[in-house]
């Protein structure tokens, strides 16, 4: 795989992180809502985690290059701000349940 076939499948990997996110953000949101419990919310801290491990990936591979790529800048970014709204989310959840 060349570097612009990686550029492409990890720009592509990154937004399905924060599509898939921004999905978990809103079941958590409407469970705080409903005062309820989240459902499968293992599967909403593992992708968390697989998202960070996604941006330390990239960072690992693009370690020479400052700055990085301005695409891949900003599909990182995407997944940093979806990662801060679900944990958000949770944090809201969390006190709704008090």
């Amino acid at each position: 795989m060349d570097a612009e076939e990686y550029k492409t499948r990890t720009i592509n990997v990154l937004r399905g992180h924060a599509n898939e996110l921004d999905s978990m953000e809103n079941t958590i949101r409407s469970a705080a809502e409903r005062r309820d419990a989240i459902p499968n919310v293992k599967e909403i801290y593992k992708e968390i985690s697989d998202a960070a491990q996604e941006c330390q990936e990239t960072l690992d591979f693009y370690n020479k290059e400052d700055p990085l790529p301005d695409d891949v800048r900003i599909a990182m970014k995407w997944v940093q701000e979806a990662i801060n709204h679900c944990a958000s989310a949770l944090v809201l959840h969390q006190a709704a349940l008090r």
